[in-house]
């Protein structure tokens, strides 16, 4: 090889090299800098720009790749500017709406994983078009997907209530799609993902009269399976009371009489399955817990609400004996409160708060 030939390849070589150097410095993930994540005011043409271009890169590498950890990292860059340090609400607000307008094609993927992760994007998002999504994700075939989709709504519900995002028929249509996923839904995850997502639209009265026919109802379930978990109907009911609560004189009478019968079937069933001693320990704790939060709601709805002059014949001491775990005491203070329950002006009939026996 001549002189010139071998200078020649050199030459090329260096250019190939440049050139591979361009290409690599022109693929380098875009970012978000702190001018547009902190902007203090509506983003210009340039900085709404530079978040099209970081959503479209990221979103193409987590619905272009069927590697899970690809699919993941991806994942996790979209989400990552909803968590930087300083980061502003306009700039929230303009992040969420891009997304929203762009995440569709991943939610439709054929590929599992991409909807999957698609869906946990969305439980980040603050705007109202993602509501529509939740929707379509309740339905999706797979039961991780909707399991995700139940996780989000409850999430767009609860940052709502501090940004204010969602609307009237937003909220309504969150809600109507949670109640369809309580008609049909098999799978007890989803359900109780559902269940708790629920909770965070109790503003609206429709979800308050949902919320409580489902805990009621969850009770005829849970009759059969003791040790099934209780954290949903435990969290909700507490939530309820809680809204209550701070009501105060302007809690409305119905609803404290709508509490009651749903705390006092509670009271009974967990009052009888720790004294069958039945449950297995975690599940035993959980009761416990539960027997307490309607022993509470009770005290408070009957004595503080209702009745408060016939608070001196209520049953007392009741906390004490779930404390020293005397379930028999337990038991016998439930049988208390039924007859308390059927004075006036409660007026509580002992059949409505039965509850069948254990299986």
């Amino acid at each position: 090889m001549s002189r010139s030939q071998r200078l020649g390849g050199i030459i090329a070589m260096a250019l190939s090299m440049t050139g591979m150097n361009a290409a690599s410095a022109q693929d380098d993930p875009p970012r978000l800098s702190n001018s547009v994540t902190q902007a203090t005011s509506v983003l210009n043409a340039d900085k709404q720009s530079r978040v099209d271009q970081y959503i479209d890169y990221w979103l193409a590498e987590l619905a272009g790749s069927s590697y899970p950890e690809v699919i993941s990292s991806a994942r996790a860059r979209l989400g990552e500017p909803f968590r930087m340090a300083g980061v502003s609400d306009i700039f929230t607000t303009a992040y969420s709406a891009a997304m929203t307008k762009k995440l569709g094609n991943a939610l439709k993927s054929d590929s599992v994983l991409v909807r999957i992760n698609g869906m946990i994007i969305v439980e980040y998002v603050i705007d109202a078009n993602a509501v529509a999504m939740v929707r379509d994700g309740l339905e999706d075939e797979n039961v991780a997907v909707r399991y995700r989709a139940a996780k989000a709504a409850g999430q767009i519900a609860l940052k709502d209530q501090a940004s204010k995002k969602l609307d009237q028929n937003s909220k309504g249509e969150l809600l109507k799609a949670l109640l369809a996923t309580m008609r049909i839904e098999q799978n007890f995850n989803v359900r109780e993902q559902a269940l708790i997502a629920m909770q965070h639209l109790a503003e609206l009265p429709d979800a308050r009269t949902a919320l409580l026919n489902e805990i009621n109802d969850r009770l005829l379930v849970q009759v059969q399976n003791i040790n099934m978990r209780t954290d949903a109907p435990l969290v909700c009911l507490r939530s309820l009371y809680r809204r209550l609560v701070r009501l105060a004189e302007k809690a409305p009478k119905q609803e404290i009489h709508q509490i009651i019968p749903v705390a006092a079937r509670w009271l009974a069933l967990s009052a009888r399955v720790l004294r069958s001693q039945k449950a297995e320990p975690g599940a035993e704790g959980q009761y416990a817990k539960m027997a307490e939060l309607c022993h509470t709601i009770l005290g408070w709805a009957c004595n503080k609400c209702l009745a408060p002059e016939l608070e001196s014949k209520a049953p007392k001491d009741v906390l004490d004996k779930i404390k020293k775990r005397n379930w028999l005491e337990l038991n016998l203070k439930m049988e208390e409160w039924k007859v308390h329950l059927q004075q006036q002006p409660i007026n509580i009939e002992p059949q409505v708060i039965t509850i069948p026996q254990l299986q």
